[in-house]
């Protein structure tokens, strides 16, 4: 309790023994191994050519790369390192916070049904209610697991494979999901007023259209654009400052402009956002 408390973990060496099956590292497997290969296949060359000069490969220890570009671009890399770490942490953490939202308005569902409504009809929403993230996550990703979506939606109902296949085979799974929801909820709105399932079909109707909502923000986080616009700035400014006549003066008049380019960056970030929301 007192290590859960201190955020600490126990189950870090477990995570470095399934480190393989990161998603992180197949998605940069490929990059990661030319890289390295690349590095390897020139450290060899440039240790033979030291070794043995009379094999022709000598003239790569006699080549050198002057040290102003590093100087020239170090200001401009330091600030895209900084802009991408940002903007990667504050999508990690808008994500996780739309995740929480999921979790809520499922929970919050799954007690007006249980609460208010009897027979097959709340096993049948349970079980909407339990593949909505499923299915969420499976839009996110870009992948289509029917067996992982079966086992989650046959715990509460008997194996349907219609209803999986059409959920597996639409363009937003989390939206037919949703849509199936309604359909289902629909008839409280026909019950007999003395029941008052009408107030009930409300307020799942409340909860339905505040997933609807995280499933548009999630997908806002997913599509969001890396500004391009930043690279092309940098390049005219490096064309615009090629007069200079110091590599430390080029350095930091390339720093003064990425600084402001920065500002410009995220003031246009910010207005992106702001329609998107619209």
């Amino acid at each position: 309790m007192w290590q859960a408390l201190n955020g600490r973990r126990n189950d870090w060496v477990d995570e470095l023994l399934t480190l393989f099956n990161s998603r992180v590292l197949s998605r940069i497997v490929n990059r990661m191994a030319f890289t390295i290969a690349w590095a390897i296949a020139v450290t060899t060359i440039i240790a033979i050519g030291e070794r043995y000069p009379e094999s022709g490969l000598g003239w790569f220890t006699d080549f050198e790369i002057p040290g102003w570009p590093h100087e020239l671009v170090g200001g401009f890399l330091s600030i895209l390192l900084v802009f991408r770490t940002d903007q990667a942490y504050e999508r990690y953490w808008e994500g996780r916070r739309q995740w929480s939202e999921v979790s809520t308005a499922c929970r919050d569902l799954a007690r007006v049904a249980m609460s208010n409504l009897k027979g097959p009809m709340v096993d049948e929403l349970m079980a909407h209610v339990s593949v909505f993230p499923v299915a969420l996550k499976q839009h996110l990703r870009g992948t289509q697991n029917r067996e992982e979506m079966a086992a989650v939606f046959n715990t509460y109902l008997e194996a349907n494979s219609s209803y999986i296949d059409m959920v597996t085979q639409s363009k937003s799974m989390p939206t037919t999901v949703l849509l199936s929801t309604s359909n289902v909820i629909s008839a409280l709105r026909r019950a007999p007023r003395a029941r008052q399932l009408d107030l009930v079909w409300q307020e799942m109707e409340n909860k339905i259209d505040r997933l609807s909502d995280i499933v548009a923000e999630c997908e806002k986080i997913k599509c969001s654009f890396f500004l391009f616009y930043l690279l092309l700035i940098a390049k005219r400014s490096c064309a615009r400052r090629s007069h200079c006549h110091t590599p430390l003066t080029r350095s930091m008049s390339l720093l003064t402009r990425s600084r402001s380019l920065l500002t410009r960056s995220r003031s246009l970030l910010t207005r992106s956002r702001s329609l998107l929301t619209l």
